[in-house]
């Protein structure tokens, strides 16, 4: 179903749970397309598990060893609507080209009323590129790697980020195979970034405890990390959370 205008009926994806085994190769578990204001997406909730793990899903044949996988979980390929509690919180089996949410191409309007992607071992939780109009009314997440990275995208605005994700310490460089950047909770790339705005951010500090290898990662010194990476690298500055910050 398409929408393309305010009074017209849209998509509903609505109280189902997609699932994902981790032991198959390029798949994700839902791409949306559909463009137009009316579309609903609300508490469908995507996940990755271990086939074997679950005795009324075990495949036929010996067991199948995980892969590391590159794909999206979700992928918004100029698709709009209004998504409720979009939440993906795999963490296991991730290679740096994954991301638990995709963003790309979307023009029409697209918004988030609490979006929660968290312990991706992927360059980043969520990604936006080449997108405009995006609209996120509360975000959280967890663990090491960055929370968001928008790569050349118009008007789009976090309004509201929390949750106990902590960015590795600004001097760490990333393993083999991630991008190489000062590591933060969000990064902003690109030369063609016009009106990008976060509004009353506020992580859940976690100075010590855990380790890499935990889903939600390990807390770090807030004096030694930053909060956004925008420009030629340039960075908000340690122990600052944005009440307002626009860019550029």
């Amino acid at each position: 179903s398409s929408s393309s205008s305010s009074d017209e009926p849209g998509l509903v994806l609505a109280f189902l749970r997609i699932v994902t085994f981790t032991h198959q190769h390029n798949v994700f578990s839902l791409l949306w397309q559909t463009p137009g204001p009316n579309n609903f997406f609300r508490r469908a909730h995507t996940l990755t598990v271990d086939a074997w793990n679950y005795p009324g899903l075990i495949p036929p044949g010996p067991r199948q060893r995980p892969v590391n996988n590159t794909l999206p979980t979700t992928v918004i390929r100029g698709g709009g609507g209004r998504f409720y509690n979009f939440e993906v919180e795999d963490w296991q089996h991730e290679a740096p080209a994954h991301r638990h949410l995709l963003i790309t191409g979307v023009k029409s309007d697209l918004y988030f009323y609490q979006l929660n992607t968290e312990h991706s071992r992927g360059d980043a939780n969520t990604q936006i590129s080449e997108s405009a109009n995006i609209k996120m009314f509360g975000f959280k997440s967890e663990g090491n790697y960055a929370v968001g990275w928008w790569e050349n995208v118009r008007n789009v605005t976090v309004y509201g980020y929390g949750g106990n994700a902590c960015a590795f310490e600004n001097t760490t460089l990333y393993p083999p195979g991630y991008a190489q950047f000062t590591p933060s909770w969000f990064r902003v790339t690109g030369d063609r970034n016009e009106n990008v705005r976060f509004i009353n951010t506020q992580d859940y500090v976690r100075v010590s405890g855990g380790n890499e290898s935990d889903f939600a990662g390990r807390g770090v010194n807030p004096a030694k990390n930053n909060f956004l990476l925008f420009g030629a690298n340039k960075t908000t500055a340690v122990l600052d959370r944005p009440v307002y910050f626009s860019w550029p």
